[in-house]
């Protein structure tokens, strides 16, 4: 019976994103005239049916037209994605992997995608714009070309010899890089700290020694020279 109701695929133009909408309303339509109409036990069945019949209709025809008809550039993501996921929900609430229902439909024909017309061009300007590799000449000498705007591309093997070279060249220097050590701004402060209470203690016991000298000799009696009766 939900299947007499639903509407036919050669009527539904898949050249804009229009049926995506009306589709969907129809759906939700469909749905809420089978909440209210039906009471009871019932009500679940209905819906179980309704939503077993559409899983059916989009798997088998509308979601293989809206493929096609989204890569020709005919409609848009976001509308699409909307039938993939009412096809999600219906799977879930039914609690299948639509197994069950037919094979879609590989009879979609009536999606036309128009063709992009690519002129070449008539002169040889665009010939400028390919990527050429740099010619050896002699024991791994590269000879340097350049072609249009776009950087000559080094060969693969020239590369890697290069790269063997430099590193035998600066192997020394690289390592006497690698052990000069680098402080970081963390380092720094930690470093100003400790050296801060350093000089704090430092100054502390100098502070302590003088006036314990300060003391000592003001306790001391001072000495009388003796004289001669």
């Amino acid at each position: 019976m939900f299947q007499d109701i639903l509407p036919q695929v050669k009527v539904i133009d898949s050249q804009n994103d229009q049926y995506i909408a009306h589709l969907m309303d129809y759906f939700h339509i469909c749905l809420e005239s089978v909440q209210r109409l039906s009471v009871g036990k019932t009500k679940h069945l209905m819906l179980k049916a309704l939503a077993d019949t559409l899983g059916g209709y989009l798997r088998v025809y509308i979601l293989p037209i809206t493929r096609r008809s989204y890569y020709a550039g005919n409609i848009k993501y976001r509308n699409a994605k909307m039938l993939f996921e009412l096809f999600d929900e219906l799977k879930i609430f039914l609690r299948t992997n639509g197994a069950g229902w037919s094979k879609p439909s590989q009879d979609v024909e009536n999606v036309r995608i128009p063709p992009i017309v690519i002129t070449p061009p008539k002169t040889s300007i665009a010939c400028n714009g390919l990527i050429m590799y740099s010619a050896r000449i002699g024991d791994g000498i590269m000879k340097s070309k350049t072609s249009g705007t776009y950087q000559v591309m080094p060969q693969i093997g020239a590369e890697r010899a290069s790269q063997t070279d430099e590193s035998i060249l600066y192997k020394g220097k690289e390592q006497s890089n690698d052990k000069i050590m680098t402080l970081g701004t963390t380092e720094i402060v930690i470093i100003a700290i400790v050296s801060a209470l350093v000089v704090w203690l430092l100054v502390g016991l100098s502070l302590v020694c003088y006036r314990f000298l300060t003391k000592q000799s003001e306790e001391c009696s001072p000495c009388k020279s003796k004289t001669t009766p």
